[in-house]
C-alpha cells in the first residue's frame, strides 16, 4: 500500500493497523468482502447510510469516506498447565477492528454485492452459497430442525431436514443466535437435503426421501416449526438494517465464526486524492487493526511462563534466533553408488534406517560379483543419493559417503531473530527439505544477514541458536511503548524528515526530533532497519534519518524485515478515541495549510467512535491507550497444521511387497512410468503405502476435504480413509500388478471410467482419486443401506461393496471385519468430534 503501514504511518505518527485497498487486491480475495480473523462476538458496529464528505473549504476541493465499522471480541485463552491449577488469569480478551466499511446507500447501488447476514432488524434474506446438498453439487442453504441452545449465548444445529438453492429468498420469523426461523419462503422452492432424496412438496415436505444419517428412508425428522431454521450468517439480508447511520451495541453480542463476512470496503478519499468535483467512490480502503488492553504485558508473561512448561509436542514453531549460523550448502559428492560391480551393478534400495521423505535417500547398492551368481550381493557400504534419482539409479550416480549435510560455523548468520511454523518448514519444496538416518530434519531457508544480505542456508532441527517454542511464548514478539510520544513532535521530525521544513524550522524544530528519536519506538525500528544494506533507495533515505515511512515500505518488501517489523506490539493511544487537543496542537505547525487542517480534523473527530462503546460493552478498555498487535502476524503465530487429524497415528510407514513380472498383466498400471513433474506429489513407485510423508498428508487432505464438502459424517471421514488406507496406503500413484486398479482408491479401469477417469494422468491424480473415492463411498452406502445394514455393520458393509461391487461374491466382508474395521477404529480414535464441522 501507499500508507498505513504498522507501526508507523507515512504521516511519521504510530499506526496501530494495516491498510488493504487497490494495491492489495491481486493478492487478496477483497471482492468477497471483508471476513472475520477469527472466532467472536460482535460487540458494536456501525453502517453509514450515506459516506459523509468533507470539504476543504481553502483549496474547494471534497472527499467522502466511511465511518462504518465492525467490533469483535475474541477472547484467547491459555492451553491448561501440566502442572494442573486454572485460572480467570488465563484468557485474555482481544478486539479485532474493521474500519471504514461499506454504507447501506452502496449495497442498494449494486444489489449483487454480498451483504452480511447479521446485521439486526433484517427479516429477508436471499440464499447464498456457501453450503453443497448432500451428495451432490447444487448451492445453496441447509435447512434443520430448531438449534439447541449452549453455553455462553451459543446455539447447536439441528438435524438435517431440506436444501434451499442459491437464489432462493425466505422471510424470517424468529431468531435464536445465528439461526432464523423460516415463516416463508418467497422465492425459489425447498428441495431435499440428499440429490438422492424424493421431495414430496408442501404436504409431503420432509419426507421420505434418501437420508444422509443412514436411518431408513420411511424415518423422516419431523422439524419444529413448518419450514425449518437457517444459518443467517451465510445468507444475504435483502432488507434495510435498524439503526442505520449510528454506532450499535447489539443487546447481546452477536457470535460469529472465522471467515463470517462482516461487510465491503468502504470509501476513504484522503486530501491528496479530494477533487475540485463533488466526490464519487474512488479509494476503497478497509483498516483492520488488533488490539488489547492495559493488562496484556501481565498476561503475555503469563502466556510465556505457560508455554515454558508445555511437553515438547506443542512446540511447533522454531525461533532462529540472531547470531544463529547455519550450514551453507551441501557438501560435494565424494562417489558414484558402485565402486566394486560397476559392470554388474542392479539396483540401490532405500535401507531401512534411511529417512521417509526428504531431498536425500541412504541406499544400499547390489551387484553381482560373477555372472553366474543368482543373487544379488551387497555392493560395498550404504551410500547417500538424490532422491529423485531412486528410480533410474545407476552405478555411476554421483553419491555421498555420509549425509551430505553436516553442522558449520562458517554459513551464513542470522541478523534478526525469525521464526517458522512446523506446518511452514514441511510445506516448503522438496528440494530444501531433508532428512538423515539420525532422526534429524533439515530445511533450507532465507535470512538476513549481520552484513544486511539476504542469504539462504540450512538449518536442522537441533542447531545451535535455534529453540523450538510453543505459539503461546508469543516467540520474536516484543513490546514497544510509545505513549509518550508527542504527536507534535513527531510531525516536526517527519516535516524535516521528508524534506518539507523550511528555512530555520529545521533547527528549530531538532529538540523534538531528539525526543522522537529517543524513543523506544524509533529505536527499536532503527535496529531493524539498520541490518538492511543500505544501497539504493533505501540507502539515500536512511542516511540522515534511518526510520522514515518510505524506507519501512521498502523494508516491508524484504521477508526477514517485514517478519522483525510485524512482531513489534505497539503501545498506543488508538486514534479511534482520545482527546482532540493532541491533533489540535499541530495547528501551529501547518503554516498555509490551516484551513484545510481544520476541516480535516472534522474528520478526524467524526471517525472516533471509542467514547460510544466504552461503558456500554462488558469489559472494553475505558483508556484508549491499548495494545496493538499486527494482525497478520498474530494469525501467523498460532497457525498451525490442522489438528483434527493426528496423521502419525494413521500414515502408512512400510510399502506393501513388489510384484513379480509373472504376476504383472498387460491391462496393469503397474509399469506406467511415475509422473516426477515439478510440484507434483508423487509416490516412490506403484507399490501402496509407498510414499512420502508430505504425499500421504495430502492424500488424507484431500479426501477429507471432498467428505466435508459433501457434508458427510465424522463416521463417514473415518471410513473413507480407513479404505484409502487398505487399498493405496494412500499413494495416490499405487497400482496393482494383477488387475487394472489404480490411484487412491484402487479403481479398476471400468470403474475408474464412471467417474470421468480415463487417462493416466486422471488416475493418478491426487484430487480426482479423491472425490472419485467419496463418491463410490456414498454409492456403496446406499448399497449397504438398502441391504438393511446398521450400526458398525453399515461400514462393515460399505467396504465389502467397495470390494465385491454388488454381488458380494469375492470376500470383501471377511477383507473388511479382518483388515479395514480394525483401521476404522484407530482413525476414529484419532480425528477430532468437530471434524465434520
Amino acid at each position: 500500500m501507499d500508507d498505513g503501514f504498522f507501526p508507523l504511518g507515512v504521516n511519521g505518527f504510530p499506526h496501530g493497523g494495516v491498510h488493504f485497498g487497490a494495491h492489495t487486491a491481486h493478492t487478496c480475495d477483497q471482492a468477497s468482502g471483508v471476513r472475520c480473523l477469527a472466532d467472536g462476538e460482535i460487540v458494536a458496529y456501525k453502517l453509514d447510510d450515506t459516506y459523509p464528505k468533507l470539504h476543504f473549504t481553502q483549496d474547494n476541493h471534497w472527499a467522502m469516506y466511511s465511518t462504518g465499522f465492525v467490533l469483535v471480541r475474541h477472547t484467547l485463552t491459555l492451553p491448561p498447565d501440566p502442572r494442573g491449577g486454572a485460572s480467570a488469569d488465563d484468557a485474555q480478551t482481544l478486539y479485532s477492528l474493521y474500519m471504514h466499511l461499506a454504507s447501506w446507500s452502496t449495497y442498494l447501488a449494486d444489489g449483487a454485492l454480498k451483504r452480511p447476514g447479521w446485521w439486526i432488524g433484517v427479516e429477508a434474506f436471499r440464499i447464498g452459497h456457501a453450503d453443497t446438498q448432500s451428495g451432490g453439487t447444487a448451492k445453496g442453504a441447509r435447512v434443520r430442525t430448531e438449534p439447541k441452545p449452549a453455553a455462553r449465548g451459543r446455539y447447536t444445529s439441528g438435524q438435517l431436514v431440506g436444501f434451499l438453492p442459491e437464489g432462493s429468498e425466505v422471510r424470517i420469523d424468529e431468531k435464536r443466535g445465528p439461526w432464523g426461523h423460516i415463516a416463508a419462503i418467497t422465492a425459489g422452492a425447498m428441495i431435499s437435503a440428499d440429490s438422492g432424496g424424493v421431495f414430496g412438496g408442501d404436504d409431503d415436505l420432509y419426507g421420505p426421501w434418501h437420508r444422509s444419517d443412514g436411518a431408513p428412508n420411511d424415518a423422516p425428522v419431523t422439524p419444529t416449526g413448518d419450514w425449518g431454521w437457517i444459518y443467517l450468517h451465510e445468507q444475504h439480508a435483502v432488507t434495510e438494517p435498524t439503526r442505520v447511520g449510528s454506532v450499535v451495541i447489539p443487546p447481546t453480542p452477536i457470535p460469529i465464526k472465522a471467515g463470517t463476512l462482516l461487510g465491503q470496503l468502504g470509501e476513504y478519499i484522503d486530501y491528496e486524492h479530494a477533487s475540485p468535483l463533488p466526490p464519487v467512490p474512488a479509494r476503497q480502503l478497509l483498516h483492520l487493526e488488533v488490539f488489547a488492553d492495559d493488562g496484556f504485558a501481565a498476561w503475555l508473561a503469563r502466556s510465556r511462563a505457560r508455554a515454558a512448561s508445555l511437553p515438547a509436542d506443542q512446540k511447533t514453531t522454531l525461533l532462529i534466533t540472531a547470531g544463529a549460523t547455519l550450514t551453507n550448502e551441501p557438501s560435494r559428492a565424494d562417489r558414484q553408488v558402485s565402486d566394486r560391480y560397476t559392470q554388474r551393478f542392479s539396483s540401490a534400495k532405500p535401507t531401512p534406517d534411511s529417512p521417509a521423505e526428504g531431498h536425500w535417500v541412504k541406499v544400499q547398492p547390489y551387484g553381482r560379483p560373477t555372472p553366474n551368481l543368482p543373487i544379488d550381493q551387497p555392493d560395498g557400504p550404504p551410500v547417500w543419493i538424490e532422491r529423485t534419482q531412486l528410480a533410474t539409479v545407476t552405478a555411476t550416480t554421483p553419491a555421498w559417503s555420509r549425509f551430505p549435510l553436516q553442522p558449520a560455523d562458517n554459513g551464513p548468520v542470522n541478523a534478526l531473530a525469525v521464526t517458522y511454523t512446523r506446518a511452514a518448514l514441511d510445506a516448503l519444496d522438496g528440494a530444501d527439505r531433508a532428512s538423515d538416518d539420525q532422526g534429524h530434519h533439515w530445511w533450507r531457508i532465507e535470512i538476513g544477514t549481520t552484513d544486511g544480505r539476504a542469504a539462504r542456508g540450512w538449518v536442522r532441527d537441533t542447531h545451535t541458536g535455534t529453540t523450538w517454542e510453543s505459539s503461546w511464548a508469543w516467540p520474536g514478539f516484543e513490546l514497544v511503548d510509545a505513549t509518550t510520544l508527542a504527536l507534535a513532535d513527531a510531525f516536526q521530525r517527519n516535516l524535516v524528515s521528508t524534506g518539507s521544513a523550511e528555512g530555520l524550522e529545521v533547527y528549530k524544530y531538532q529538540g523534538a526530533i531528539a525526543r522522537v528519536e529517543a524513543s523506544p519506538l524509533f529505536q527499536r525500528l532503527a535496529a531493524i532497519l539498520g541490518k538492511r544494506k543500505r544501497e539504493g533507495v533505501l540507502h539515500r533515505l536512511l542516511t540522515d534519518y534511518p526510520v522514515n515511512a518510505r524506507a519501512m515500505q521498502e523494508a516491508l518488501r524484504i521477508p526477514w524485515l517485514a517478519h522483525a517489523i510485524s512482531h513489534l506490539i505497539l503501545r498506543y493511544e488508538s486514534e479511534w478515541g482520545g482527546s482532540m487537543s493532541r491533533w489540535e496542537a499541530l495547528t501551529p505547525f501547518m503554516r498555509d495549510a490551516r484551513e484545510n487542517w481544520q476541516c480535516e480534523m472534522q474528520r478526524i473527530a467524526k471517525l472516533q467512535w471509542w467514547d460510544e462503546v466504552r461503558g456500554k460493552v462488558e469489559g472494553f478498555p475505558e483508556s484508549p491507550a491499548v495494545y496493538h498487535i499486527h494482525p497478520v502476524a498474530l494469525v501467523g503465530n498460532f497457525a498451525s497444521p490442522c489438528k483434527c487429524i493426528v496423521y502419525d497415528a494413521i500414515l502408512v510407514e512400510r510399502a506393501s511387497p513388489e510384484y513379480r513380472d509373472s504376476q504383472i498383466v498387460i491391462h496393469s498400471h503397474y509399469r506406467t512410468p511415475i509422473d516426477r513433474s515439478s510440484g507434483r506429489f508423487a509416490g516412490n513407485s506403484r507399490r501402496a503405502g509407498d510414499a512420502i510423508k508430505q504425499v500421504q498428508i495430502k492424500a488424507i487432505d484431500a479426501l477429507v476435504e471432498k467428505a466435508k464438502a459433501r457434508h458427510l459424517c465424522r463416521e463417514d471421514i473415518a471410513m473413507i480413509l480407513a479404505t484409502a488406507r487398505h487399498e493405496s496406503g494412500f499413494n495416490p500413484d499405487a497400482a496393482a500388478g494383477t488387475t487394472s486398479a489404480s490411484g487412491l482408491g484402487q479403481f479398476v479401469d471400468q470403474t475408474a471410467s464412471t467417474y470421468g477417469i480415463n487417462s493416466d494422468e486422471q488416475r493418478f491424480d491426487v484430487e480426482k482419486g479423491a472425490e472419485a473415492l467419496v463418491k463410490h463411498y456414498m454409492e456403496n452406502k446406499r448399497l449397504a443401506q438398502n441391504g438393511g445394514a446398521t450400526g458398525r455393520n453399515l461400514f462393515t458393509m460399505t467396504y465389502a461393496y467397495h470390494h465385491d461391487g454388488p454381488s458380494l461374491a469375492y470376500g470383501g466382508r471377511q477383507i473388511s471385519e479382518s483388515s479395514v474395521m480394525p483401521w476404522f477404529d484407530t482413525i476414529l480414535s484419532h480425528i477430532c468430534l468437530n471434524i465434520a464441522d
